[in-house]
């Protein structure tokens, strides 16, 4: 083998050894970063869990009812007093006469 091609091999070697050591720092970093957006997403589930008991607390009939209470507003029970009305048909305008009649 002679000294330039030796130098070609050490080369492409070398190059290939850097190569292979770029791609695992970007996997580690890639890897990291994986692992804070899991955190990140466990997180804000548990916050949305969170917010979504509080919403079902607030929209519980008992609680409308205190805070209607604490509003001043009486919550009244619905009146019934017969079946539900229909609106009568709209009526139309009647035609307009020719003017020669």
């Amino acid at each position: 083998m002679t000294i330039p091609r030796a130098l070609l091999v050490l080369a492409l070697l070398s190059s290939v050894g850097i190569a292979m050591v770029l791609v695992r720092a970007e996997t580690a970093k890639a890897a990291h970063r994986v692992q804070r957006l899991h955190k990140r997403q466990t997180a804000l589930r548990h916050e949305l869990w969170g917010l979504e008991m509080q919403l079902a607390r607030l929209r519980a009939p008992q609680r409308i009812a205190e805070r209607a209470a604490e509003l001043g507003l009486g919550v009244q029970p619905p009146v019934v007093d017969g079946p539900p009305r229909r609106a009568a048909p709209p009526r139309l305008a009647p035609a307009p006469r020719p003017q020669g009649e």
